[in-house]
């Protein structure tokens, strides 16, 4: 019985074995060893490159399914909004989020991603078997850390319809440290972390306190001479500091800043207001009237006694 390990991938994925102690990526016949994660459906099931330039209608290639797995409703999906994107058909049948084969057609079929992942685990299972000429029966899977327990249930069922028994099902962050840990020699146990720092067991702590000697254990002490441990001083300013001041130069005056102090004068009453010349018309903001009393603010229309 032979066992093989798979990425199964969103865009692409991967077959390896352990040859000779180590892991080894098997390569395909294009001389890769990823195969895109693309299936077509048509008089044959295609899967990778074969699937990518056959001439099967574009709806019924078939990729993704990653993203799908284990989705009982489309609008759940986190990439929901790039659904038109997609080349092919989707639709929610039976609590499940799937594809939609010959839609509209006669022999139009529902599949669910799973069937979809279970085409390429069978392909690169038969790409592992070729190459090693032995049967695989086996496997391990890789997925990723945020996929959930519905998501990892559909990704057990994949591995079921191609045939394969799951060894184990690793999240993708796990995968690497054990496989740095194998590369390195770390010896990674139950009292380490990932990181390159681990943690020291209880009894080794003791050990490190137990062999300390009491006379050595003083702590160090710093002299300071009297004369340079004055207190350092803080200066402050006086209450009476002056308000930064910020002075305009005339040339540097924006167009709207022209356009109030260009214009015909304004009437002596409307001097302590803010006006605007514009298109030969006087536009005020504020002010009172003397003889009316009232209020001119809003008022965007020149008197008709006023100079334009």
């Amino acid at each position: 019985m032979v066992y093989i390990g798979i990425d199964l991938g969103t865009t692409y994925s991967c077959v390896s074995v352990i040859e000779n102690g180590n892991p080894k990526a098997i390569h395909h016949d294009d001389g890769k060893n990823i195969v895109p994660s693309v299936v077509a459906y048509g008089a044959e099931i295609l899967v990778g490159n074969p699937a990518l330039n056959s001439n099967i209608d574009m709806s019924n290639i078939l990729y993704d399914s990653k993203r799908l797995i284990g989705w009982e409703v489309l609008n759940n999906l986190p990439i929901a909004e790039n659904r038109q994107l997609w080349t092919f058909n989707v639709d929610t049948r039976n609590k499940c989020a799937g594809y939609v084969l010959n839609k509209g057609a006669p022999n139009e079929r529902f599949l669910k991603p799973e069937e979809v992942s279970a085409e390429i685990l069978k392909h690169l299972k038969v790409r592992a078997e070729t190459y090693l000429s032995d049967e695989v029966t086996g496997v391990v899977v890789t997925v990723p850390a945020f996929f959930q327990e519905n998501q990892k249930a559909a990704t057990k069922r994949a591995i079921e319809l191609a045939g394969l028994e799951l060894k184990g099902l690793l999240h993708e962050p796990n995968v690497a440290a054990i496989a740095y840990n194998e590369k390195k020699n770390c010896n990674i146990n139950s009292n380490c972390r990932t990181s390159s720092k681990c943690k020291t067991s209880s009894k080794t702590r003791s050990k490190i306190t137990t062999n300390t000697s009491s006379k050595t254990r003083s702590k160090p002490t710093f002299k300071t001479s009297s004369k340079t441990r004055s207190k350092p001083t803080f200066k402050t300013r006086s209450k009476t500091r002056s308000k930064p001041t910020f002075k305009t130069s005339s040339k540097c005056k924006t167009s709207w800043e022209q356009s109030i102090i260009k214009g015909p004068d304004h009437p002596e009453w409307r001097g302590g207001v803010s006006v605007v010349h514009f298109k030969d018309k006087l536009y005020y903001l504020g002010g009172r009237d003397p003889e009316s009393r009232e209020d001119t603010n809003r008022d965007d229309v020149r008197r008709s006694n006023e100079s334009p």
